[in-house]
């Protein structure tokens, strides 16, 4: 798997998934008795005005890709978390035991999230 369809898999199925599901609960709290605190976000959802639900929902967007930007900057060691590791290394085990690393020292995977 190459840096590029990593990263195509991780905007699919984290970035968007993430996006949508928070978009989901805090629309609709999921549950027979939902957590109080996502019933009121619900409510006041509700009660906003089309293009603040948008403007929410951009909010939600922004803020799923800050945190992946984050989570990748560590990972790429461009943010240090532990001063004795350089960087963390990403890798595939496929259905035979092959382990073949993703990430490599000339592509940084945080710079896909960067804000334009």
């Amino acid at each position: 798997m190459t840096n590029e369809d990593f990263l195509s898999h991780i905007d699919t199925h984290v970035k968007e998934a993430t996006v949508s599901d928070l978009i989901q609960i805090f629309t609709s709290p999921p549950g027979r008795n939902p957590d109080k605190t996502l019933k009121a976000i619900a409510a006041w959802r509700s009660s906003l005005l089309e293009e603040d639900v948008e403007m929410i929902n951009t909010i939600i967007e922004e803020t799923v890709t800050a945190t992946l930007f984050s989570l990748f900057a560590v990972l790429d060691g461009s943010r240090t978390i532990d001063k004795d590791i350089e960087k963390f290394i990403i890798s595939t085990k496929d259905m035979q035991g092959n382990i073949l690393p993703i990430t490599n020292s000339e592509f940084d995977l945080h710079s896909h999230f960067a804000p334009d």
